[in-house]
């Protein structure tokens, strides 16, 4: 029997529905996805705290030419006893600043005040007071390992299920000793094995093997929130490094899922190992270790303030934050260009042929439950509902990043303030480091995102990917983002978001786009705060690629994934050291397939490197380099593929793929295929005018000759010269 075309539409309704049903219950309706509903809000601010107060850009000199202020505090922290507050290197804290003791299973804060500032504190039923700081009392518990389960479990001295491990030959109970406290208005550990003979107050630490390990942590965070963490979290993800013997030492504010901080994030390692130090004593070393922002840290820190870390294992790393900014801000102008204002082009419901643009890796054979949102959505305008199956990195992974870095009336953890308290408050990366990067008239971060003169999809165009007219049509109509000011709410995101119905929902933010608030054509791009550009410089916020230290950067490689962590970025680090020292010596670059992970010989290649120079100390970083510490790449079952000197070659240095660039190829993104250079750390390109652009062959082999009057109207300041590097760096640094 044959179907009408009414019951058609219907049953593509119902599959419809049924397929993005739970997509839209997550993210219209669902809990948000820190499971934040319920928790304490903040509930006022302290008197006379202004979150606007006008700011200056820094403009002192580099972290790494400075000596850091004295420490007042005395340490040990005693058990039972808050830690300090204030860092060293600041007069004034910032507020709203939410407290997650309760969450990381440490009981309420320690009541600070009686004016109604941060969270109220009670006994019972009854405020007994409020917490702005969140400090807690110092102190010791203890857990070991499960034989039965392998699980840590708080201990007990009738626990008859403790797993032993091997210190020397004898089998030792696997109890760890976990300090824990407040400095800086964040939580920190400290980890180790327990001796017999501990206490609280006085540490047995027989089975220390004097090594410190600091664990370092990811996300993407801007501030406000003192961060979270189960005591179970540093013995469980680090079982075998506390086998050994190691100490292992962890702060919320050395997450980037708290704040990327990085003065914080250096106080407060320094703080805590103030705090090792007076209480277990020096460690023959200190070695970093994290991934993401966990890796950031590492390559900041090290540059910043040498000496404090003496070694970094930096897994799935970026170079800093503030330059990736700048290629995360594109991704949602892209795709709104390519899903909305370009969507009659068919060639982008092939996802694959957005890699031409954005230089991102993109598959055609993933479901898109963004796709299904907007079928949905397109039905319930009364359009006929159609989707594209695919995606690129840029919706899979970096969806709702520019909202959360960048608006200032957005954040997904709202729900953890007054209303009354969230509407006072700016909520972006600049405003969490306005110290740094200091307040426009209206009292918003600088902002450092500047798409001025960029040609995107140039690369693609010089290839054939693209035509004239598609190129001029992309560039025509990219857009900006509006200043901070100007923003509205999100129209999509589940927490932060405005109320809106199904019709007005936005994946992309594209209300807060330039593009979209006037028909003026080239539609408005962006132009970065110099003072705010130079300020990032300066405070040691982008990563110039000075460090005098051994580090290792290992990933997994996962282009295949769309995972946001891609392989480009091992290699801006090294382009940046070896334009920085002359060298990249004393820095490794692992991959592997998954599921393999060489932790334990990082490790080790690490204690031999950091054993020669402690048994030679005339000898320089570079030069005490183990001789089988090479670069490498491994296959899935932990076999080497291919290792040693010129294996990462490729078209980041201008040389022939080596083996394992031939195993595991970088992709781009969206300021490579406009001509940047590998280091990526052009915020801000110095602009030529688009005759000198022709006539220097820039977009040979086409000739742009005939579309010269187009382009200056696209392009009325010029377009990017990124031969000249960053128009954002001031003259002198060091």
């Amino acid at each position: 029997m044959a179907v009408s075309r009414s019951k058609k539409i219907l049953l593509s309704a119902l599959v419809l529905l049924l397929a993005a049903g739970a997509v839209v219950y997550y993210l219209l309706l669902g809990a948000t996805s820190d499971g934040y509903t319920g928790q304490p809000q903040v509930v006022g601010l302290p008197p006379g705290f202004e979150p606007l107060a006008a700011t200056r850009p820094y403009d002192g000199a580099h972290p790494a030419t400075t000596d850091r202020p004295p420490d007042p505090y005395t340490y040990p922290i005693p058990v039972g006893s808050p830690g300090p507050v204030m860092p060293t290197y600041r007069t004034r804290l910032d507020y709203p600043f939410v407290c997650r003791t309760e969450r990381s299973d440490l009981g309420q804060p320690l009541v600070d005040n009686q004016d109604g500032a941060g969270i109220a504190v009670y006994d019972g039923d009854e405020i007994v007071g409020y917490s702005k700081d969140c400090s807690i009392n110092t102190r010791v518990l203890y857990y070991y390992r499960s034989s039965e389960t392998g699980k840590f479990r708080p201990f007990s001295a009738g626990a008859s299920d403790v797993e032993t491990v091997d210190i020397d030959g004898s089998a030792v109970p696997f109890i760890v000793r976990l300090e824990i406290g407040t400095i800086n208005r964040h939580i920190y550990i400290i980890a180790m094995l327990r001796g017999p003979d501990d206490t609280p107050e006085a540490p047995d630490t027989r089975f220390w093997n004097r090594k410190l390990l600091y664990q370092f942590r990811g996300g993407v965070g801007i501030g406000r929130r003192q961060g979270r963490i189960d005591p179970n979290y540093i013995p469980s993800r680090n079982a075998g490094t506390l086998a050994r013997g190691y100490a292992i030492a962890h702060s919320t504010a050395n997450q980037t899922s708290t704040s990327y901080d990085i003065h914080l994030a250096e106080d407060t390692l320094a703080r805590v190992k103030r705090q090792f130090v007076a209480r277990y004593g020096e460690p023959v070393y200190t070695i970093g270790l994290g991934k993401s922002g966990g890796a950031i840290q590492q390559y900041l820190i090290g540059q910043n303030r040498p000496g404090l870390l003496d070694a970094g294992i930096a897994m799935y790393s970026y170079p800093d934050t503030v330059t990736q900014i700048t290629r995360v801000m594109d991704c949602e102008l892209l795709e709104y260009y390519f899903d909305v204002v370009d969507a009659d082009n068919e060639k982008w419901q092939t996802w694959s042929q957005r890699s031409g643009i954005e230089g991102v890796n993109a598959r055609d054979d993933l479901s898109n439950p963004f796709e299904q949102l907007r079928a949905l959505q397109k039905l319930r305008l009364g359009q006929w509902p159609s989707w594209s199956r695919g995606q690129t990195e840029c919706s899979k992974s970096w969806r709702n990043l520019t909202p959360h870095v960048a608006n200032p009336r957005y954040t997904y953890f709202e729900s953890l303030f007054t209303q009354e308290v969230a509407r006072q408050v700016p909520f972006t990366y600049w405003d969490n480091q306005k110290t740094v990067y200091g307040t426009d008239p209206q009292g918003y971060g600088r902002r450092t995102y500047d798409n001025t003169g960029v040609q995107y999809g140039l690369a693609a165009l010089r290839n054939g990917r693209i035509t004239m007219d598609e190129f001029l049509h992309l560039n025509d109509n990219i857009g900006g983002w509006l200043p901070p000011a100007a923003m509205q709410r999100e129209r999509f995101w589940n927490s932060g978001g405005a109320q809106s119905s199904l019709a007005d929902v936005s994946l992309w933010s594209h209300h807060n786009m330039t593009a979209t608030r006037s028909d003026a054509r080239p539609a408005a791009r962006n132009s970065a705060d110099i003072e705010a550009l130079h300020a990032a410089y300066r405070s040691g916020n982008v990563f110039l690629g000075k460090i005098d230290m051994p580090i290792l950067d290992f990933r997994h490689y996962l282009e295949a994934e769309l995972d946001m962590h891609h392989s480009l970025q091992s290699f801006s680090i090294r382009l940046r050291m070896q334009r920085e020292q002359g060298h990249a010596d004393n820095q490794l670059i692992w991959f592997s397939a998954l599921p393999h992970e060489p932790f334990s010989e990082a490790l080790r290649t690490m204690e031999r490197w950091l054993d020669n120079l402690r048994a030679n100390e005339s000898l320089s970083v570079a030069n005490a380099r183990p001789a089988n510490a090479t670069d490498r790449c491994y296959d899935s079952d932990g076999e080497v593929i291919a290792d040693g000197d010129g294996v990462w070659d490729g078209e980041w240095n201008g040389r022939s793929p080596g083996a394992c660039t031939r195993a595991f190829p970088p992709y781009k993104n969206p300021r490579l295929i406009a001509g940047d250079d590998y280091a990526g750390d052009i915020m801000k390109c110095h602009l030529q005018s688009v005759d000198n652009a022709i006539a220097s062959g820039l977009y040979a082999p086409l000739d742009a000759e005939p579309y010269r009057d187009e382009l200056q109207r696209i392009f009325p300041d010029g377009v990017c010269d990124y031969s000249l590097g960053d128009a954002g760096r001031p003259d002198a640094i060091w």
